[in-house]
């Protein structure tokens, strides 16, 4: 038996119109083709496209996906959509530092994808980024709020991350750092999620400190860090958010 041999134009036609939402039914009647073959050739795409999208970790710049993934755990979000996903990261507009080091972060992360800035009437500017590559790097996402997911981390991750740039990250979605009554200055890290609490107390255990966290009537949780000593020992990783006008040279 002889079977017959399609051309890629044509199946490359095929998948176009089962992509534009036609029914593999009336393809197999336009291009008289059984359904079998074209659920074939469609099935064989999308695992093309898997394996192109595959991420080799061990190849990732550590430093960055550490920061983005502190960043994208506290003011970030993934959602799908039609051909690909989105990542949006929510930053105060005040905030430049942050803004700055976020998408000089997410240009090395992803060097061939567009990176825009939303500006918002309110507070805050959104940091936009498309890539088939987010659920895998990023695979925390979910329906609903993030504090109310299971936030851990996979092999994968915990072979590469860096901590310390995961604590800055961390740091510069919900922590602050600020002068109470011209005192020496403090670090606070402030979140709902009970699991990055943790982890963010773990980032600095490793550091030598000893955290505690109390838990607010708000059900919101935070870390003080107020000891001269902590801050100064924080400080070269947390750095600022913003510049303070009347900030204590350390």
């Amino acid at each position: 038996m002889k079977y017959k041999k399609y051309n890629n134009e044509l199946i490359e036609n095929v998948i176009k119109d089962i992509n534009n939402g036609k029914s593999k039914s009336s393809i197999s009647i336009k291009y008289n083709i059984p359904k079998t073959t074209i659920k074939y050739w469609y099935n064989n795409k999308i695992d093309e496209k898997k394996e192109k999208n595959k991420i080799n970790f061990s190849t990732l710049d550590y430093n960055s996906y550490s920061y983005i993934l502190g960043i994208y755990l506290g003011d970030g979000y993934i959602n799908k959509m039609n051909r690909t996903w989105r990542l949006r990261i929510f930053l105060d507009k005040r905030q430049n530092l942050v803004i700055d080091e976020c998408i000089k972060n997410l240009k090395i992360l992803f060097p061939n994808n567009k990176i825009s800035i939303i500006k918002t009437k309110h507070n805050y500017v959104i940091i936009n980024l498309y890539s088939n590559k987010l659920p895998e790097l990023f695979p925390h996402l979910g329906k609903g709020e993030k504090y109310k997911r299971k936030i851990e981390f996979n092999d994968k991750q915990i072979n590469i991350i860096n901590y310390d740039k995961l604590m800055r990250g961390l740091f510069h979605s919900d922590g602050s750092f600020y002068i109470a009554d011209n005192k020496y200055p403090r670090y606070q890290f402030t979140n709902k999620s009970i699991d990055l609490i943790n982890i963010f107390k773990f980032c600095m255990i490793r550091n030598g400190l000893i955290p505690k966290y109390r838990k607010r009537k708000n059900k919101i949780y935070d870390i003080q860090i107020q000891k001269r000593s902590d801050v100064d020992k924080l400080y070269p990783y947390l750095g600022e958010k913003y510049y303070i006008k009347k900030f204590v040279s350390l």
